[in-house]
This record gives structure tokens, C-alpha cells and sequence, in this order.
């Protein structure tokens, strides 16, 4: 294992220590530490699979009430530690058509790498629309090009995108914003929500000691690094892609069988999402390119932790016109920790 500056030998450890007096749910920080593994590898990593070659970009969405379970903060963090790195980032909010001029303009002329991470994913589609949702769909394999012609504007190439999307949003605005053929089309099965209705604490007074500013410093430091990388994963022995090549051809229909409508299209695409969550796994702790079975399996866990989460983020999609009013006074409920029929 190459030797990183981070203490403990994982980034995303030591982010969660860095973000130890966050008041962000645990699931929020852990995946905010992904994307921004994820934003600063810009598409210079990757694993080839059967014909395709597979990136780290992620499109995850941390969901919960406004006000209170921190998804902005947590949002910012990431923003601040890759503009701090040099990771190029999209405004928060824009249309389609600069979205594709900053991802062309922020790249280098050989690849297209940007990393959105606006606060409220409703800011960041309202100029655009249903349009931005295709284009995300459409960018987020990350092909060798992406074409775009206009009468107006004629034909821009995006040469080698990659997109990687961190952002926030309210389970109203899903729920009103989307019906139930949601869970059935693209974007929602290349999109991770993490649904949470209460933060981890409340603090008011909070002391961010010496040990977690250096923590922060190194932290920079080993992403900068993790953005020169430039690697080629590959399993590390035959039998870790057998582990692989059996849950996808036997794992993956039973996974299918028994779980919730609304999550089979998020299922069919699981092993991307593991192949993924692996590599940016294996570059928190080294620099070498291998996806072990620890890895994999730390990977699946992840993914698998994140059904019940998802189902939640769906669960309003398509129901009765009280669904948001339900959802809100179930919230109300658990921050409170309880309330009489009067209240």
C-alpha cells in the first residue's frame, strides 16, 4: 500500500474527523467525502468492463426538510475543499446549454472533467428544465464524446465529459416534481439519494481543535495528489471477479425478485454503481489501482445500506395529495421526539 499523508491511512476517515462537530447526519458526510474523491480523479481513473470503460463520477442527492439536517453545509464543504484544490466546478445554478459551454471552457481540450454542486437541485434545473435532466442522463457514462447541435449555435463537442454531481434537495420537491414513472427512467437509477429527516446532534457551542485543522490541511494536500493520478483498476485476482461476475449473474436477479418496485431500475444498475464506489474506495487508503475483495464487499454494503434510504425518497412519488403534509408531520414528530393528538 502506498503511504498517504492522511493519519489512519483513509481520506474518508479522516474527513469524518475533520467534520467530527457537523451537525449532518453520518450518511451525508461519508458520501460527501465520495464526491469529492470522486470530483477530483476527473476522469483519469477508470476499470474496463466487458466493452466499456466504467468512471468514478457519482450522482448522489442528499435529501431532507430545509433547515435542518445540513445539506448545504455539508454541500459546501466539498465545494470549498476541490476549488481549494484547483477541481474545476459549475456555477449553482445556469442552463443546459452553459453547462456544456463551462464543461468544454473548464477543460483542457483533451477531457471535459466538472464537478456541480448546487444546494438545491431545484436552482440548478429550473433554467433548463426536463432538457438538463436528459443531459445529465446522457453525460453521466462519461462517453468518449458528446455532440450538441443547435440551429442557432450549430454543433459543440464535449470531448471525454465527465460529470460528477453533488447537490441537495426536499422530499416535497421530488414528490411535486416528479411522477411515478420517476423511479422507472434513467436518472433516477444513476442517482444515489440519501434521505434523512434529523441531524446527528444539536450543538451550539463547538471547538475545532489544532488536530482537526491539520487534519483539514492534509486532507487538501491528499487530494491535490489524488488528482494527478492518472490508473487503470483491475480486480485483484481471478477469484475477486468471480466474487463480482456471481452477484451479477445470480446476486443481481435475486436482489430483483424481492425488492420494492420502485427501486428495480436502481438494482439493474448496481454493479456500475459498485464498480464505481470501488475505485474511489481503494484511492482513499492507496494509490494503487486494485479493487480487492474487501473493497468490493465494503462497496456492496454501502450501496445495499442506501435501499432503504432511496425507497424513503420515493415513498411520495405518485401518492395521494396529503403525501408531502404526511411526510412533514412525521418529521415534525421525530425532532420534537414525540407529541400528543392536540399538538
Amino acid at each position: 500500500m502506498t503511504n498517504r499523508v492522511v493519519p489512519g491511512g483513509s481520506w474518508i476517515r479522516g474527513f469524518l474527523f475533520w467534520m467530527k462537530e457537523s451537525e449532518a447526519p453520518d450518511s451525508y458526510l461519508v458520501w460527501a467525502a465520495i464526491s469529492a474523491i470522486a470530483g477530483a480523479t476527473q476522469r483519469k481513473v477508470f476499470i474496463k468492463w466487458i466493452y466499456h470503460e466504467y468512471f468514478t463520477n457519482h450522482y448522489i442527492f442528499l435529501v431532507g426538510p430545509a433547515g435542518i439536517v445540513h445539506k448545504s453545509a455539508t454541500i459546501d464543504m466539498v465545494r470549498r475543499m476541490l476549488r481549494e484544490t484547483g477541481i474545476a466546478t459549475a456555477s449553482e445554478s445556469l442552463t443546459r446549454e452553459a453547462l456544456i459551454d463551462q464543461m468544454i471552457k473548464r477543460g483542457d481540450g483533451l477531457v471535459s472533467p466538472l464537478t456541480a454542486l448546487p444546494d438545491e437541485f431545484s436552482d440548478f434545473i429550473r433554467p433548463s428544465g426536463s432538457t438538463m435532466i436528459e443531459f445529465l442522463t446522457s453525460i453521466y457514462g462519461c462517453p468518449g464524446e458528446w455532440e450538441y447541435t443547435t440551429r442557432i449555435r450549430g454543433t459543440e463537442v464535449i470531448l471525454k465529459p465527465f460529470l460528477n454531481l453533488f447537490c441537495g434537495s426536499t422530499p416535497s420537491w421530488i414528490a411535486n416534481e416528479f411522477d411515478v414513472s420517476f423511479t422507472d427512467q434513467g436518472f433516477a437509477a444513476r442517482t444515489l439519494f440519501l434521505h434523512e429527516l434529523l441531524p446527528r446532534f444539536r450543538k451550539a457551542k463547538v471547538r475545532i481543535t489544532p488536530e482537526m485543522v491539520t487534519m483539514y490541511k492534509l486532507l487538501l494536500q491528499d487530494l491535490e495528489h489524488i488528482a494527478q493520478l492518472s490508473e487503470e483498476f483491475t480486480w485483484e485476482t481471478e477469484a475477486v471477479e468471480d466474487w463480482f461476475a456471481e452477484w451479477y449473474e445470480h446476486g443481481i436477479p435475486r436482489e430483483l425478485e424481492s425488492i420494492d418496485y420502485r427501486l428495480k431500475s436502481y438494482i439493474a444498475r448496481k454493479p456500475t454503481h459498485l464498480l464505481k464506489l470501488s475505485m474511489v474506495l481503494a484511492l482513499s487508503e492507496t494509490d494503487i489501482p486494485i479493487i480487492t475483495l474487501d473493497i468490493a464487499q465494503r462497496a456492496k454494503a454501502l450501496l445495499d445500506g442506501l435501499e432503504t434510504s432511496m425507497a424513503k425518497t420515493f415513498s411520495a412519488v405518485g401518492r395521494n395529495m396529503y403525501a408531502n403534509d404526511l411526510e412533514r408531520v412525521y418529521a415534525e414528530i421525530m425532532q420534537s421526539g414525540g407529541m400528543s393528538l392536540a399538538e
